[in-house]
């Protein structure tokens, strides 16, 4: 059994009674993939590293070896290394040729619209704009099948490598949020609350003043509601 766990309610999944060989069945599926469009190549670039560190040629923690490995085949003429790990996109994203997904599939497919499709795909790291959250939301509070959790998900800075760009989003898509007639104000408060919780996760100083900065200049003219979003902040601060 698995558990969703929205604003609305805790929903329990209980797993058909098929349901290990179903994921078995998957997994060998993963690998049919892997054998049909990988290929096994040997990292001879790590002869000298190996040869010359005395500590790595006696270490045996696979995750190092793992993480040299993938470096260096990095570093080969006309290769990208692709990954969503952090780590490589922290230490070594700078040199262009380490990126994630959503860039990848950016440059290389343009037209395509590549952040929808990773959302739809559960995937976190993303650059979340006010539309994919009001995309995502309007299906949620219609009932419509959606990835309205996993968009939000999007904007802590913990998910998106300390990039505050989603920031400007996040407000800009809660001052759409209060200029919904038809979204009434308990819904809206708790809707709100969800987001500014979310979005606060993870945040510098400077983050917080950043925050605070754009939602006096979005809601400069709706006073009424950045009492309550600054409230709801106090609350959320308070709580911490």
């Amino acid at each position: 059994m698995s558990m969703s766990i929205t604003l609305e309610a805790v929903v329990p999944h209980f797993f058909p009674p098929d349901y290990k060989e179903k994921r078995s069945a998957h997994l060998r599926g993963m690998i049919s993939w892997v054998e049909e469009n990988c290929i096994a190549d040997n990292v001879d670039e790590k002869l000298d590293l190996v040869v010359n560190n005395k500590e790595l040629k006696n270490d045996d923690d696979d995750y190092l070896h793992y993480l040299v490995d993938n470096r260096l085949l990095s570093t080969r003429q006309d290769h990208l290394l692709v990954t969503s790990d952090l780590f490589y996109l922290k230490v070594f994203g700078g040199q262009k040729r380490v990126i994630g997904p959503e860039p990848y599939l950016l440059k290389f497919f343009p037209g395509f619209d590549a952040t929808t499709y990773l959302i739809s795909k559960n995937y976190v790291g993303l650059k979340i704009t006010k539309e994919h959250l009001i995309t995502e939301f309007s299906a949620f509070i219609a009932g419509r099948p959606n990835k309205y959790i996993c968009a939000v998900e999007n904007l802590k800075v913990n998910r998106s490598g300390a990039d505050l760009r989603n920031l400007s989003e996040g407000i800009m898509f809660l001052k759409w949020l209060y200029l919904q007639p038809l979204i009434i104000t308990d819904s809206r408060y708790r809707s709100a609350h969800y987001l500014l919780n979310n979005l606060l996760q993870g945040l510098s100083g400077r983050g917080f003043g950043l925050v605070i900065n754009i939602i006096s200049k979005q809601f400069a003219l709706l006073p009424a509601a950045e009492a309550e979003i600054l409230t709801i902040i106090n609350e959320i601060a308070s709580a911490e």
